[in-house]
């Protein structure tokens, strides 16, 4: 407990929540489940968010800083507009519980946005005081793990495709960018402590800095090295501008040309390119494109939160496939300003950016007018908050980056907020009425939510358990399938992409009756599931009932126009039905827009009449 000038602040216990859950959001994942670090990770946010219900009902006057009457407002807006968007979608559990391996449904942002508030009312000197102390426990445990991974000695196998530093993202394009954002934090107070009596603490924040941009490389990836730049470039440009503005200016035009050949190496021109340039980065741009088709279409209430992935076989352009594959698709706009616009529509988006924007002007204006101690609190979270905004223009959203990222942005708001130089709370009063019911209600809530995640953790576990038993070549095992797959479908609060993928298992293990049969009740209920329709008439064709399979086919062909394999597998139905004509039909149709693929030379040799 700290006095100053005869003020005694404390440290909210809310914000000792907000602490410690983000740690324990961002290292936290499980193994033994399907979705090893979304779900979990969800599950934990919301039961933080819950733990807050009660200090944002029912406020502790002495913790309560005013926080600008707008942005509760547009905060409302974002929440309500997401909410809309969500029920009003044609996935509904998708957009209220997220995306399969994404998990940004409502139910994510909607946690956030209480968090958010929550910090912004409640944060104050001594609190942030203890924000450095949690992000060193998390930057220590990230960079070991990530140096286990870098050293092929981690304690789990994953099944994992990309590079070996996946930390506990489960992605190295998450870790890199968790990297950079805790690195743009311990490297900026670094410097700005240079002059501060606490040497040894210091040392330990630059060795930390040093380790964890070690780190960055190691994930070989390129989203978290500009991310970083982004970073520290924004720390000299608010110093300059601090201290002195003139060179400030040409410093920032400096940077804003480096970035904008930076750029262009990204887009495959210009000198750097050789260096930049990835197919990865690039290809977002097809991303971008789709995603804005979206929200064209859909301007209201968008294709429903993080419902990209229903959406963009409709919208992408007929080139991609093409290039990249028939069958690739994508769940995400990569980036996060375009996802809000596109699955949550105007209202939902422009609230978000709005957000941002109210951030950005408090930070203005705090590094303005603030003094030297003051400068120490402020620049390592607002360049740490931009940093994370910098990987958001050209990634997805993550719960284990986002916290982080809503968090700054909260302490920005909060600090901003308050009338006292010194960022103090307001004087101790005698007990409140209001802390009984802010406990009773943070009790009830969290005992809701644990009981909603409970259903969310019997998916999982039940999920990874029939990926455990499934092998057709042991015919002792395909009855066990059959049992547990029938009752993973009356599961409550299930995912179709699970579901898919246990109509297959079923199907493949003898039972192919039964898995239509179920499939069919869960296409009824999302209908514009991609996945499910391609599971279907797989079914049909593997039993020889091509007359069956041609329904289904031709239901992708609206949700996805440019896939020429679908055109080639309903060409072949239509052959062995001998219905010659619409054979021939599909050969052209393939030849329009594929005639220099091999589905294309496939075609020529298999839709030709016996």
């Amino acid at each position: 407990m700290n006095k100053t000038k005869g003020i005694k602040v404390e440290n909210p216990s809310a914000i000792n929540f907000v602490y410690i859950g983000t740690v324990i959001i961002i290292l936290y994942f499980n193994p033994n489940l399907q979705d090893p670090f979304n779900a979990p990770k969800l599950w934990l946010l919301m039961i933080l968010s819950a733990s807050l219900l009660g200090f944002l009902v029912f406020p502790t006057p002495k913790y309560t800083n005013p926080v600008n009457s707008k942005l509760r407002l547009i905060l409302i807006i974002f929440c309500v507009s997401g909410f809309a968007s969500a029920i009003f979608s044609k996935n509904q559990l998708i957009s209220l519980l997220g995306e399969n391996q994404r998990k940004n449904g409502f139910a994510t942002y909607l946690s956030l946005a209480i968090i958010f508030y929550v910090v912004a009312k409640t944060i104050n000197l001594t609190s942030l005081n203890k924000l450095s102390t949690y992000l060193r426990i998390a930057s220590i445990i990230l960079v070991l793990y990530g140096f286990m991974q870098s050293t092929g000695n981690d304690f789990v196998t994953w099944n994992n495709p990309y590079n070996s530093v996946i930390g506990t993202a489960g992605n190295p394009n998450f870790s890199s960018a968790i990297f950079a954002i805790l690195a743009t934090y311990h490297l900026t107070k670094t410097v700005l402590a240079m002059n501060d009596r606490h040497l040894s603490l210091t040392s330990f924040d630059l060795i930390l800095s040093i380790f964890l941009i070690i780190s960055i490389f190691n994930t070989n990836s390129l989203q978290g090295v500009l991310a970083l730049i982004v970073g520290v470039s924004s720390f000299i440009l608010a110093v300059l501008a601090k201290y002195r503005k003139k060179l400030s200016y040409f410093a920032g035009l400096l940077l804003a040309a480096v970035m904008a050949i930076g750029i262009l190496g990204m887009l495959q021109t210009g000198p750097l390119q050789s260096y930049l340039y990835k197919d990865s980065v690039s290809v977002r741009g097809y991303y971008w494109r789709a995603g804005i088709e979206m929200f064209k279409n859909h301007p209201l209430l968008g294709v429903g939160i993080d419902n990209y992935a229903s959406y963009f076989n409709i919208y992408r352009t007929f080139d991609y496939p093409v290039r990249y594959g028939f069958e690739v698709t994508s769940s995400n706009a990569h980036n996060t300003f375009i996802q809000h616009f596109a699955t949550g529509g105007t209202f939902f988006g422009l609230a978000y950016v709005l957000i941002q924007l109210f951030v950005l002007i408090y930070a203005t204006k705090l590094i303005k007018n603030a003094d030297v101690k003051q400068i120490k609190l402020i620049l390592p979270i607002f360049c740490s908050w931009l940093t994370f905004q910098a990987q958001s223009l050209v990634s997805i959203d993550n719960i284990a980056i986002s916290i982080m990222g809503w968090l700054f942005g909260a302490i920005i708001i909060g600090i901003g907020s308050k009338s006292s130089p010194e960022f103090l709370g307001k004087p101790e009063t005698k007990k409140n009425s209001n802390d009984i019911k802010q406990s009773i209600l943070t009790y009830v809530m969290v005992i809701v939510v644990l009981v909603f995640c409970s259903y969310l953790y019997r998916v999982e576990s039940s999920m990874i358990y029939l990926r455990g038993i499934y092998n057709p070549s042991k015919v002792e095992n395909n009855k066990l399938v059959l049992e547990y797959g029938e009752k993973f479908f009356e599961l409550p609060l299930n995912n179709i992409n699970y579901q898919n993928q246990v109509g297959v298992y079923l199907a493949a293990s003898g039972y192919p009756n039964e898995a239509v049969k179920l499939l069919e009740k869960s296409l009824n209920k999302t209908p514009n599931s991609l996945d499910t329709l391609n599971v279907l008439a797989n079914i049909y064709e593997s039993g020889k009932k091509p007359n069956l399979a041609i329904p289904y086919r031709i239901r992708i062909i609206e949700l996805n126009p440019w896939n020429a394999k679908n055109y080639l597998q309903l060409g072949k139905n239509y052959r062995d039905l001998g219905e010659y004509s619409k054979m021939d039909s599909m050969l052209l149709k393939i030849k329009s827009f594929a005639s220099s693929t091999e589905v294309y030379k496939i075609a020529t040799t298999e839709l030709i009449k016996p």
